[in-house]
Formats: C-alpha cells, structure tokens, sequence
C-alpha cells in the first residue's frame, strides 16, 4: 500500500522518512523520538538515502489495481472525510464516527444475503 507517498529507509543510526511531499532526515543515535529534521543540515545524506529508497524501489513489485484497502483503513478515511467536511469536533466525536463506520463495515462483510439489519418494533 503506497498510503501518502510514504518512504522510509533505516541506514545504521540514519532514518530517511518521506510523508506527502514532506521530507525528514533523523539522527536516531542523538534523536530518538524523530524530532529534528536534519533534512536542511546534510542534505547530500539526504539525496543518498532518497536515491536508496528509489532504487530499492525499484525492485519491488507494483501494487495491482485491484488491491483493496483493509476496513480500518477505510474507517480511518471515513472519520477523517467527517472530521473535513464539519470541522474537528474533538477525539470523542471522532472516535464515535470511527467506531460507528467499523461496526457499519464489519456487519456488511457478515450479514448472510436478504437478512436485514433493521429491527421491527
């Protein structure tokens, strides 16, 4: 899955992380929770590990079309589009749109052909 354009290559203490079109450069010996972008201060280490990653790349095959994306990936897509089209509303709000869109996936894959999930009153 290719999930934001993401990149990532681990050369000894050296992490090379790529999110969207942001770019990261981290020291893990000195840096270990990744919170300064070295990016701007080695950048010749920075095209390396890129070229690295490109090339490793290379060697691995394309994803099909027709791969799918796995349920909680697609709830995670669902609670952010939510959180977009009405304006963050708090963990809370998010984590019941999230939950809400899992139970709705999960009884889709489970429910036998003609059953309802509607309960009569």
């Amino acid at each position: 899955m290719n999930h934001r354009h993401q990149r990532a290559l681990r050369l000894g203490d050296w992490k090379y992380l790529k999110v969207d079109d942001a770019e990261y450069l981290f020291d893990l010996s000195q840096d270990e929770r990744e919170r300064a972008n070295l990016a701007r201060r080695d950048p010749q280490r920075l095209a390396r590990m890129r070229e690295q990653w490109l090339a490793w790349n290379e060697t691995i095959p394309a994803i099909p079309p027709d791969a799918t994306v796995s349920a909680g990936y697609a709830a995670t897509r669902t609670c952010r589009s939510a959180s977009r089209q009405s304006g963050y509303r708090g963990t809370a709000s998010m984590l019941s749109i999230l939950k809400e869109s899992m139970i709705t996936s999960r009884s889709r894959r489970r429910r036998p052909a003609g059953v309802s999930t509607k309960q009569s009153s």
